[in-house]
């Protein structure tokens, strides 16, 4: 798992509890070591270099990014530097942003309901505006995502 140090961090937390889970559900523990943090440059740039060698240290054959930015920004420094994706590592991402799907190699990734999820948004804020008391159990909601397989994780090592 390599998290994404620009992202909101409550919702990485989220990301990386799911992770967890799916890891648990497939038998295979959790090893703190595998999640990957890497280096900020700055505010809007993450040392991607540093990145992919730490992966390369860790004898990775497969990572999964926190968000979709940071996975075409791997995917890219990947290419620069010789690491072939899918056959040395398998990468995926979250968040089918449009560009994963015309990157080389198309970048997997686990697409969000992003229309659900509006919809529901504005009727909350809806009924929080008309005065509505709304539970806090009714305040988040988890709705299903989609896994969209591409070449960038087909062929492992």
């Amino acid at each position: 798992m390599v998290e994404d140090p620009r992202f909101a961090p409550e919702i990485a937390i989220e990301r990386c509890a799911g992770y967890a889970d799916a890891l648990t559900a497939a038998g295979i523990p959790l090893l703190p070591e595998l999640v990957v943090r890497p280096r900020s440059v700055d505010a809007l740039v993450v040392d991607t270099d540093g990145l992919v060698h730490a992966l390369g240290e860790l004898d990775a054959t497969a990572a999964f990014v926190a968000t979709g930015t940071l996975g075409l920004e791997v995917l890219r420094r990947c290419a620069a530097l010789g690491v072939r994706v899918p056959e040395h590592l398998a990468l995926a991402a979250y968040d089918d942003e449009p560009e994963a799907a015309a990157s080389a190699p198309p970048l997997t990734t686990v697409r969000q309901p992003v229309a659900s999820i509006a919809t529901a948004a504005v009727h909350l804020l809806l009924r929080l505006a008309a005065g509505e008391e709304v539970p806090a159990a009714e305040r988040r909601q988890t709705l299903p995502v989609e896994l969209v397989v591409r070449a960038s994780s087909v062929t492992v090592r």
